[in-house]
């Protein structure tokens, strides 16, 4: 049986920073095919921001969850490629993942279950990957040929030797200060969306079972009021705070973007507060 269980062609999903007018995505898909196993490779995107590990680790842990049991995820955003960090390849429950050991899989890692196995190796048997290897496309002469042999079915610990201490995600994470839970924004996406680093549980254990309505957020010079559901709960050009799709809190302005209309970006602090009186209005 294929790494994909029960479906008929194994998947091997795709996430980059290779952008959509390189060749560098159409060659690893190349490469993926001409093991001649039979696998169909998916997109989940190729638009990360350029050498940003932290954007494409929040991504591919956002989208691990869509996809079926024993799809293979071949992630690649990869600064290091020709250096002395480590190709990988994990199974975290029934999925698995192959790329660079830089903390691209650390979001996956940290967000993975208490019943979930987890299992890695260090990808070190050339005699599986590509020749000859590039000292700067790993993602087609080693991760591809890696990701093909497990979705047609290879044991994880045929593909290298056993590994226990991946590169950790480096991202700050969010803290109790007093009244206050201090977090700090991480991203900006398309549409100038601010995805912070506070997680929904990270904000639902400081709220506490209080009114979300009572919620209040200090960003820059900015303050705003008040959790809410959908971008649809308010008015257009209006900031608002909301959980995002990804399990972050997130600010946004309706109809457009935060990180114009607010002038914020990655870095920038934001201070979650409880009001009592329950007043005020998001601006």
């Amino acid at each position: 049986m294929h790494a994909s269980g029960e479906t008929s062609r194994p998947l091997v999903a795709l996430l980059t920073d290779f952008g959509p007018e390189s060749w560098y995505a159409g060659a690893v898909k190349g490469a993926l095919l001409s093991t001649g196993g039979e696998l169909l490779p998916v997109d989940i995107t190729h638009g990360v921001p350029a050498q940003n590990i932290l954007a494409g680790a929040i991504q591919l842990a956002a989208s691990r969850d869509t996809f079926p049991p024993g799809t293979v995820f071949l992630a690649v955003v990869d600064p290091g490629v020709g250096g002395e960090r480590r190709g990988l390849a994990m199974k975290v429950g029934d999925h698995y993942f192959v790329g660079p050991d830089n903390g691209l899989f650390g979001e996956v890692l940290l967000r993975a279950g208490g019943d979930e196995s987890i299992e890695i190796v260090h990808l070190d048997r050339p005699e599986l990957w590509r020749e000859p290897v590039s000292p700067t496309f790993h993602g087609r002469d080693v991760f591809a040929p890696v990701a093909a042999l497990l979705a047609g079915g290879m044991p994880l610990a045929d593909c290298g030797s056993s590994c226990d201490d991946p590169v950790p995600l480096d991202r700050p994470f969010c803290a109790r200060e007093g009244d206050e839970l201090l977090g700090q924004v991480l991203l900006v996406d398309g549409f100038g969306n601010l995805t912070s680093n506070i997680l929904a549980q990270d904000l639902a254990s400081f709220l506490g079972g209080a009114d979300p309505a009572r919620m209040r957020v200090a960003l820059g010079e900015h303050r705003l009021s008040g959790l809410l559901g959908t971008y649809a709960d308010a008015p257009v050009d209006t900031a608002l705070c909301l959980l995002g799709s990804a399990g972050f809190l997130e600010v946004a302005v309706v109809g457009g973007s935060a990180h114009r209309r607010l002038g914020c970006g990655p870095g920038e602090w934001l201070r979650v507060s409880i009001d009592d009186s329950a007043e005020g209005e998001a601006r």
